[in-house]
């Protein structure tokens, strides 16, 4: 039987499907949203599944949908945790690297295996900035999906202490102000005051915080600074 058009519980159970979700994968952890396995995208696609049916399906009873997204939510975080608390669980759950290069050769059979082709390992490495094969020593294919390279011993990124310059530690970057509003939470964090930022703004020709759009103390401690109005940068 048809349920009749109801835009009120179609609202509400939509809500509740977006809350339902949101707090699954918030209990699933922050690798659900960033690099996934096989098994945290499986999980990621069942749940969203079971969100939708639940908003739209007027036949499914709530409640039902509900308490199966918390039995599939609980399933996930105890797999979840037997991976963190075993080898044999992780790897069976999340699978284990694979080596596609090794001694900058090719292992058609590892790839074979994973229906990995050539066109698209090039495709993968000169993403990555590496254009020449023959300058590649390993090449694994994590469980996430993603490509860990290791370069032939003459072709590392040459950095200062190869010139025998003194390595400048880099810093982490910290904004402090963001459309015009001073970002508070960051200036306590990082024990840097107004007084400071408004000098060096002073130094740069802007003479207020409403003309910034965006600054940031960047990795060398140094400040950059988008305004709105292009033409005072």
């Amino acid at each position: 039987m048809e349920h009749p058009f109801d835009p009120v519980e179609i609202t509400l159970r939509t809500f509740a499907a977006y809350a339902a979700l949101l707090a699954s994968t918030k209990l699933l952890g922050k690798q659900t949203i960033a690099h996934m396995n096989i098994f945290e995208f499986a999980a990621f696609i069942s749940l969203g599944a079971m969100a939708s049916n639940f908003a739209f399906n007027m036949n499914m009873n709530k409640w039902n949908m509900l308490v199966s997204m918390g039995v599939f939510t609980l399933i996930s975080v105890t797999v979840t945790w037997l991976s963190l608390k075993n080898k044999q669980s992780r790897r069976l759950f999340a699978g284990v690297p694979t080596v596609l290069m090794e001694k900058g050769e090719i292992l058609e059979q590892n790839m074979s295996k994973l229906g990995y082709t050539l066109d698209y390992l090039k495709q993968q490495l000169r993403q990555k900035g590496w254009f020449d094969l023959d300058q590649v020593h390993t090449v694994i294919l994590e469980p996430n999906g993603e490509l860990s390279v290791l370069p032939q011993s003459g072709h590392f990124p040459i950095t200062r202490k190869d010139f025998g310059f003194p390595a400048t530690p880099a810093l982490v970057p910290v904004e402090v102000i963001q459309e015009g509003k001073w970002n508070h939470p960051s200036l306590k964090q990082y024990g840097i005051s107004k007084e400071k930022v408004e000098q060096e703004l002073r130094q740069k020709n802007i003479d207020s915080v409403d003309q910034v759009f965006y600054a940031v103390y960047n990795t060398q401690g140094k400040l950059f600074v988008d305004l709105y109005n292009k033409q005072h940068s």
